[in-house]
């Protein structure tokens, strides 16, 4: 059995005590986040979730890793990770563990367009325009012209527009496996 003395207890309490006033520290210097829902969700389809390049598409939720490389030659695994980056494109591509199917998709360079047409340095007025205003608008107190646009319904099937001065800045598709 373990002999603690009074000094072990005290010094057990202080860290608890000093570990408890820095989280609640940084929870309260937070910036606020604020969140817009709309009226109605925004119903996208499989090809919603189509990605085109130059060198043919891409469809987050169904390609497979063999169809992926097609398209995006030449790129790296990140570490032990499912993340691959290809050479020559700015994006992120992320495979199911188990399946090995593209299931998010990071946009930062304006060689992709979604299928609707919207690339990396569009005006948001262009992204209402062709995906309607039926979006979850969230932004930080702290980040002034920034805000994220999500359009989608279930938090799972969703694109995300990051907007700054009233320009996509970069796009997300997340999608779950289809079995088209």
């Amino acid at each position: 059995m373990c002999d603690f003395s009074k000094i072990d207890y005290v010094k057990i309490t202080l860290l608890i005590t000093f570990f408890t006033v820095i989280g609640l520290v940084v929870l309260f210097t937070q910036p606020a986040l604020l969140v817009d829902y709309p009226e109605n969700d925004t119903i996208l389809t499989a090809e919603d979730f189509i990605v085109r390049s130059d060198t043919g598409e891409v469809t987050v939720g169904l390609s497979s890793w063999d169809q992926v490389i097609g398209v995006f030659p030449g790129g790296e695994i990140l570490g032990k990770s499912t993340v691959y980056r290809p050479l020559s494109d700015n994006c992120l591509l992320q495979f199911t563990k188990e399946e090995n199917i593209l299931d998010k998709m990071h946009i930062y360079g304006d060689y992709l367009t979604t299928s609707r047409g919207i690339k990396i340095g569009d005006p948001f007025a262009d992204v209402e325009a062709r995906y309607g205003s039926d979006y979850t608008k969230m932004t930080r107190a702290d980040r002034q012209g920034y805000f994220e646009a999500i359009y989608g319904c279930d938090g799972n099937n969703d694109i995300i527009f990051h907007v700054q001065d009233q320009m996509v800045v970069k796009i997300i598709l997340q999608r779950g496996i289809s079995r088209e």
